[in-house]
Parts: structure tokens; C-alpha cells; sequence
């Protein structure tokens, strides 16, 4: 039977779309088999860990911001922060799980304020293994220099125009039975206090004019004001001198503020690249980064 032009065209394209189909479905087949064959890795942190508490994060952390502009209120969620204790030891668990085709040799590496190491681990396809890290923060761990401030200041008195700072002096009537009434006068020599307006305080001295003469008086007077998360340190240097009728004061005071700031936990999983796999050069070394991590805050 001698078939049409159009049964002819027909027939061609039938089988061009039989063919294009054949194709794409080898094309397919090949690219399932190569990404099928491809290895991957996991990490993660365990449930069974003090931190980071899983806990914290049921917890609805959100902060509503409210716009002026455009009269709007919107929400963020806020990053959790862990509080953990001075001198308590703390365990972070967490797992690295291969699923690689060969056997693979990791790097993982741990970057923080109260932990920095860097450690290997070979795992064979389909193996797994989990690591405790133990962590116990330090006071020293805790406190971080957030700033310095430092004023210095001189004052003199006159001795002649006050001469009260050198001495007081009472009179006391004496009544005797036999003859008269005698007048007594006392002089008491003072102490001397150092009303120092800017440290809103009295720093003591209690020292004479007297020995003021024959030896100046030089202080430290250190005060400690402790917060959780914040100490105020004041330090203070006094120094008192005679030098002929003028009493000098030389002040210097420094206050020290130290807080104890969010900081970063994090663990970094580091797996060489199979050079054969990206069809390069075996001199090229590439890798391959994972990290996990959580924000804490020493109390």
C-alpha cells in the first residue's frame, strides 16, 4: 500500500517523538545514577545535651518593632541566648553522620570564648559517631573590658584663711572651792577628711596638720560595684601634702566598667572534596564547611 504525503509526515513525526523521548529518558537515567551516587554528610546537635537547651527554643523569642513612618508593627524573632554559670561544667553533644560512598576524614573544629580545639575523625559510609565536648566557664572567661574612664584634679587651702584644719580651741570655765574661777583652754588638733566632691563621698584621712608636715598621706581607695552581667571598678588615688602654710590635694580616679556580652559557640565540620568526583586537579584542594553553633552569656 502506498501511503500519502501527510501519512508519510505523520509517521516522521511519530517517531521523532519517540526518539526525543527515548533520549531524555537516557539523559534522565544517567543524571538519578551520578546524583545517587554522591555522598553527603550531616551534623548536628544532640537532644540529650545541656547545651544548647532545646528548651529555649519552644519559647515564642519574638520583639515587636513599631514604625513611625508608616504607623506599622511588625515582629522579629529574636536570636536565644544561653546563660550558663561560673565554675559549672556544662556537656554539648553533637553528631557527625556519613552517608558518603567511601570512607572520609574529618576536621572539625571548635571556636569559642571557654573552648578552642581542632580534632579528626574518619568515618566509613553509613557510620556515625557523636562527641561530648565539656565546657567549665571561668570568672575570667566571664568579664570583658567595655570601657575606661579617668579624671584627674588638684585643689589647695590656705592653712592662715583655715586655720580651723589645723587646730580647735575650747575654753572651759573651772569653778574650785578655794579661789577663783580659772578659765582652761583646750586645743585639739583635727583630723583631716578630704571632701572630695566628684567622688560623691568623704575619703578619711584622719591624719594632723602636724604629721601632714612631716609626711604626706597617700591613699588607694578601691570600690567594686557587681551586677550578672555588669561590675563598675572605681579606683582612687589621694594625696595629701604640706608645703609651708598650703595644704595640696592631688586627686586621680578611674572607673572601670566590664560587662559580660553575648558570645558565639560554634563547631565547624570540614570534609576534603573528591578531586576525581569535580574532574580537576588533584593539586587543587577544595572543601566542603559545615558549622552549627549558639550564642551564650556567662552569669
Amino acid at each position: 500500500m502506498k501511503l500519502t504525503n501527510k501519512q508519510i509526515c505523520a509517521v516522521v513525526i511519530v517517531l521523532c517523538i519517540f526518539a526525543f523521548i527515548f533520549i531524555l529518558g537516557l539523559s534522565l537515567s544517567g543524571k538519578t545514577e551520578l546524583s545517587g551516587g554522591k555522598g553527603f554528610t550531616k551534623l548536628y546537635f544532640n537532644a540529650d545535651t545541656d547545651l544548647p537547651d532545646s528548651s529555649l527554643y519552644l519559647k515564642n523569642l519574638t520583639k515587636a518593632i513599631y514604625e513611625i513612618e508608616t504607623n506599622r508593627t511588625y515582629w522579629i524573632k529574636i536570636t536565644p541566648v544561653h546563660e550558663i554559670e561560673v565554675n559549672k561544667t556544662y556537656c554539648i553533644n553533637f553528631t557527625i553522620a556519613s552517608f558518603e560512598r567511601t570512607p572520609v576524614t574529618y576536621t572539625y573544629v571548635v571556636e569559642s570564648n571557654v573552648l578552642n580545639l581542632t580534632k579528626q575523625v574518619t568515618l566509613m559510609p553509613e557510620g556515625s559517631t557523636s562527641i561530648c565536648l565539656t565546657i567549665t566557664p571561668r570568672e575570667s572567661d566571664k568579664w570583658r573590658l567595655n570601657s575606661t574612664t579617668s579624671t584627674e584634679w588638684e585643689d589647695v587651702i590656705d592653712l592662715t584663711k583655715n586655720s580651723w584644719l589645723a587646730e580647735r580651741r575650747d575654753f572651759e570655765i573651772l569653778v574650785r572651792k578655794e579661789g577663783l574661777p580659772t578659765i582652761v583652754e583646750e586645743n585639739y588638733r583635727l583630723p583631716i577628711s578630704t571632701n572630695v566632691s566628684h567622688f560623691g563621698r568623704i575619703l578619711h584621712a584622719n591624719i594632723s596638720i602636724d604629721e601632714l608636715k612631716r609626711k604626706p598621706f597617700e591613699k588607694e581607695y578601691v570600690t567594686e560595684y557587681a551586677e550578672n552581667f555588669e561590675t563598675t571598678r572605681n579606683i582612687d588615688l589621694i594625696d595629701l601634702s604640706i608645703n609651708g602654710d598650703k595644704l595640696y590635694l592631688k586627686a586621680k580616679s578611674k572607673k572601670l566598667r566590664y560587662t559580660s556580652d553575648k558570645q558565639l559557640f560554634s563547631i565547624r565540620l570540614i570534609k576534603p572534596v573528591d578531586v576525581e568526583e569535580l574532574e580537576i586537579s588533584p593539586e587543587s584542594y577544595i572543601e566542603e564547611v559545615q558549622e552549627i553553633y549558639f550564642w551564650y552569656r556567662i552569669k
